[in-house]
Order: structure tokens, then sequence, then C-alpha cells
């Protein structure tokens, strides 16, 4: 019948369509892998500041030396007993940063020593011959020189002490301020810019194609549509098929007349006609 063709074509392609779906679909048709190199450059700017900070210490001269103590004839006694020290000693005030300098000699060994006037408080309610604390001096010394930096505003004390139980200490020595010292501080602050080029490169790979189970989707609509299609194409001549006979265009067919003749003088006869016209003899029928 007429249907016959679009149904065999629809039956053949749903008995192929489980073997499309049922092959296994190879990766390398399915995906096509790009591979591309990506280059990024950075560039980074690091500031570095330095600073560098500088102490100087200046000497300078006083205008007018004043002198703590000077004596060219200082006798300091022996020491009675058997144990213990003969102490001499003398106070002096001073401002921070000026200079003490100290020159002794001594006929025997002896100590001398300089004290804030806290170290000196201290010693003196313990009443040691041993010196805690001296900010400059020397235990036993025959001959001494030093130069101190007075270290804060105050009162100061010069230390003088005699060891010996035989002989007596005379000493010459002069302690006097001589200057003062003054110390500036400068700093110097230097910036570096440093810029950095950084280089990064990364390989970036990718995956473009369909999974198989898109493909399976794709397949499935291809052959809805046919399916679609099919059925169209099928309405479509069932409609022409049930079209009716008075509907459909008529085709003329040819029409095939004898021509009649007189039987009496053989003229031609119009049709219909009972009688010659030329001979007027009845026709038979």
């Amino acid at each position: 019948m007429w249907f016959r063709r679009p149904i065999v074509s629809v039956l053949l392609l749903l008995a192929v369509l489980p073997v499309f779906l049922s092959a296994p679909t190879p990766h390398s048709q399915t995906f096509t892998t790009i591979t591309s190199l990506r280059t990024i450059t950075k560039e980074s700017t690091v500031t570095t500041v330095l600073t560098e900070s500088t102490t100087a210490t200046s000497h300078y001269p006083v205008l007018k030396v004043r002198t703590a103590y000077k004596t060219d004839a200082l006798v300091i006694n022996r020491v009675p007993d058997t144990h213990g020290c003969y102490v001499w000693y003398f106070d002096f005030t001073a401002k921070k940063n000026e200079i003490l300098a100290t020159d002794l000699t001594s006929s025997i060994p002896i100590g001398f020593y300089v004290l804030s006037d806290e170290y000196f408080e201290t010693w003196r309610k313990v009443g040691l011959c041993d010196v805690k604390g001296a900010l400059a001096g020397d235990t036993l010394t025959q001959e001494y020189y030093h130069a101190l930096v007075i270290p804060s505003d105050g009162e100061y004390h010069l230390i003088l002490m005699n060891y010996s139980h035989g002989n007596v200490a005379r000493v010459k020595f002069v302690s006097q301020i001589i200057g003062v010292v003054f110390t500036s501080r400068s700093t110097r602050t230097e910036t570096y810019l440093t810029t950095t080029t950084q280089v990064l490169t990364s390989v970036w790979t990718a995956e473009v194609g369909f999974p198989p189970q898109q493909n399976i989707l794709l397949v499935g609509a291809l052959v809805v549509v046919v399916v679609i299609v099919t059925a169209l194409v099928v309405v479509r001549m069932s409609k022409r098929r049930q079209t009716p006979q008075s509907e459909r265009p008529r085709t003329l067919q040819p029409v095939q007349t004898q021509l009649k003749h007189c039987v009496e003088c053989g003229k031609h006869l119009p049709a219909g006609a009972k009688s010659c016209p030329d001979c007027g003899t009845t026709q038979p029928r």
C-alpha cells in the first residue's frame, strides 16, 4: 500500500538506533584536546628605606677651668690597727657632660675613687675599705691619670685610702673641670626603589567536545525529528488519498463521432439529420 514505504523507513531507523546507542564511543572521537601556553609578566616595585643614625661626640674646653681639689702635699696617715684603712675624701659639684681630669702621684700605693652622692652615702653607712660603684679609680696606684665625663648634674666625692700599717702616704694630685662634651645625633635616610619583573608561564589544557551522554541525547533528538517528519509526510499523503472524486480535476476525453452519408446522393449529412438536405431523401435510422 502507499504507506508501507514510510513505515518501513521508520522501522529500519528504530532497528539501527540500539546499535549506535550501545556501541562504545572512543574518547578521541568525543573530545578534542586543546593545549595553549600562557605567559604572564608581572612587574612589582619594592621601596626600601634605610635610616642611619650617627652620634658624634665633641670635646670643648671651658673658658675657665674649675678646680675640684688641688694639693701638692697631702699626707694620709698609716693604718693604726692590723686591719682597715685610713680614708680621706673631698666633695664637689659638677654638671652633666663636664670633664673631670684627675692627675695623681703618691709615695706609696693608695686607693683612689670617684663616687656619685648615692653610692657615697651607701659606702659611708657600711664603712668598708672596699668601694662599690665607683665611676673611676684604682685600688692600688702610685701614679694615676683619668678624664671622667660626669653622667648627670649633682654632687660627687673624691676618696683616697691608705692601706699601709707602717707608712704614711704623701700625695700630690689635682682634680679639675677642664672641658665639656657635646653629643650630636644626625639621621640620614635613603630611599631605594627596586623594580622586579616576574614572568609566569603556564600550560592550559582543555577538552572540547560532547561527552557520551550528550551524544546519546543528540542521537535521540535526531530520531525524534525523523519520526515527526515521517509522521507529517504520512498524514499529508493520507489526506491526498482521501480527497473525493468530485473535488479532483476532470480530464477531457476525446469524443469520437461518425460522419453519415446520404444513401441516395452520397453527400455528408449533418448530425441528427433525418433527410438529406440536397436530394431530400429520407435517411434510415
